[in-house]
């Protein structure tokens, strides 16, 4: 992926546009980052007990990150008849969103791990009469979508679940088309969100939490 531009935003999230290249790759020091082993992998969690309380309070949590939400919208700029897909898509606030800005001619896959949560998103879609729109259940790092190729792919908070980013970055660059784009938004480091830091310094004071992996 060649990168086109990455913004700070006032929340401390990354917003980071790249576009497809033919010289994607990875080194050997890129690899098994992530050794927890014994411990549920982050798709275990989201597939379970994390996609069910992210469902049950997700009115809540879609107000709470709406502003990083639009700076990605904002930066990413989609526009009419482009095929787009957006990964980890929650209960769908994105795609949906998406879906009425590539219309007309355009059309929106969602994919998310969470069964309960792909169910709302098609009731939400159904709600909302959009017919550009449809939403899979799947692992956006190893889902096979049949071949399908899109122009961009776009995730709010989606990409910093996976177990092996690498891996999964890799996986996601086959679902671009040439010259396809991809943009996400995710939490940039702890320094970078000082309004974290009571919250941790709390919370380690009283439950002490062993060093997170390396780079999470």
């Amino acid at each position: 992926v060649d990168p086109v531009c990455v913004i700070i935003i006032p929340s401390g999230a990354l917003v980071v546009a790249a576009r497809a290249s033919r010289n994607f790759g990875r080194t050997e020091g890129d690899r098994a980052l992530d050794d927890r082993t014994g411990q549920p992998s982050e798709a275990e969690l989201c597939a379970g007990p994390m996609g069910d309380r992210w469902l049950a309070h997700y009115a809540r949590f879609e107000g709470m990150i709406a502003p990083a939400g639009a700076g990605l919208l904002s930066a990413a700029a989609f526009a009419p008849g482009e095929q787009v897909l957006d990964i980890g898509c929650g209960a769908g606030a994105t795609s949906l969103q998406v879906a009425r800005l590539v219309a007309p001619g355009g059309s929106v896959t969602g994919l998310d791990i969470s069964a309960a949560l792909i169910a709302t998103c098609r009731e939400r879609a159904r709600e909302a009469g959009l017919a550009n729109i449809r939403f899979l259940v799947g692992d956006a790092a190893s889902a096979d979508l049949g071949g399908a190729l899109f122009d961009r792919v776009v995730s709010r908070f989606g990409v910093m679940f996976f177990d092996h980013p690498y891996e999964a970055f890799r996986h996601l660059h086959g679902f671009l088309r040439p010259g396809g784009r991809l943009d996400f938004v995710c939490w940039a480091a702890p320094e970078d969100n000082p309004w974290t830091a009571p919250i941790r310094e709390t919370a380690q004071r009283y439950a002490p939490a062993p060093p997170p992996p390396p780079r999470a």
